[in-house]
């Protein structure tokens, strides 16, 4: 997975989620008290000019680079138990890999 995918999909997160700046369910930024963008610029991070859509279907023309920011970005909406919208939810379940695995069988 390429790392700028992480970045941005933490990048995506926090404008998403952050309470005061601080996205406070991420446990690193309770122990730091600082928000994802700092430890981004630390690192020489700069988000580019455009967000990945989240919620879109992938399409044969994405590029494995969205795929994986749409992977990251949900996996930590789950792991930090953030509210998912029902467009997420959606994007979710047309994903196999985060649906029940019950789901998966049918």
């Amino acid at each position: 997975m390429d790392r700028f995918a992480i970045c941005q999909a933490f990048a995506q997160l926090e404008s998403d989620y952050n309470v005061g700046g601080i996205l406070r369910e991420r446990p690193s930024n309770k122990r730091r008290g600082e928000s994802i963008g700092c430890q981004l610029a630390r690192m020489g991070y700069a988000a580019p000019y455009q967000w990945i859509d989240i919620e879109a279907e992938s399409d044969e023309g994405d590029d494995s680079f969205a795929d994986d920011v749409r992977d990251v970005y949900m996996r930590h909406v789950l792991a930090w138990g953030l509210p998912v919208s029902e467009e997420l939810r959606a994007a979710m379940d047309r994903r196999s890999h985060f649906r029940p695995r019950d789901a998966r069988r049918a």
